[in-house]
């Protein structure tokens, strides 16, 4: 039987390093992959992570709602994030893995399917950090505004506005993407 994350919260501050680490083994490659989409490379996109989890551990006993501990992990994550990336002024972001090829899509529909994601990409490194970091944990985590409000301390209306003109701007400098 799985534990729930409540559970090994409560478990990890009654000191039980065990469930700590079965949290970290639950969502290090959900986080990893995050940072990595917002901006970080691969390679540093492992140390940020671990940078994470070392925070979430040692900050576990500040955390108010343990069952949500997957927002806050996010919350840590978008942090230590802008730390390293006003450390390292770098910016890259890597959609292809989230590219849903179907089974019956011809070579031309790839290629252009393809040529799309290329031109995602280049809209999406330009686009200035506060509009790609709403996007991205709206479209490819699936948050709502409410939850991207909390993980990134914004108010819920400043996610609304940035949402919309990020969408506006990706529409504006690539008209065949559709939001």
């Amino acid at each position: 039987m799985e534990l729930t994350d409540l559970e090994l919260v409560n478990m990890t501050l009654m000191g039980d390093n065990k469930a700590y680490d079965e949290l970290v083994k639950k969502y290090q490659t959900q986080v990893y992959l995050y940072i990595c989409k917002i901006g970080c490379d691969p390679e540093d996109a492992k140390g940020v992570t671990q940078g994470v989890f070392l925070k979430a551990f040692l900050s576990l006993n500040k955390l108010k709602n343990p069952s949500k501990i997957r927002s806050w992990l996010y919350t840590i994550a978008t942090n230590r994030y802008r730390n390293w990336e006003r450390k390292n002024k770098y910016i890259s972001v890597s959609i292809e893995d989230n590219i849903d090829y179907k089974d019956d899509i011809t070579p031309e529909e790839m290629y252009l399917k393809k040529e799309n994601v290329k031109e995602i990409k280049n809209v999406l490194d330009n686009l200035e950090d506060k509009y790609k970091e709403v996007l991205l944990l709206h479209y490819y985590h699936n948050y709502s505004y409410v939850q991207i409000a909390q993980i990134t301390g914004l108010n819920i209306r400043t996610v609304e506005t940035r949402i919309y003109r990020g969408r506006q701007l990706i529409r504006n400098r690539a008209a065949k993407i559709a939001l």
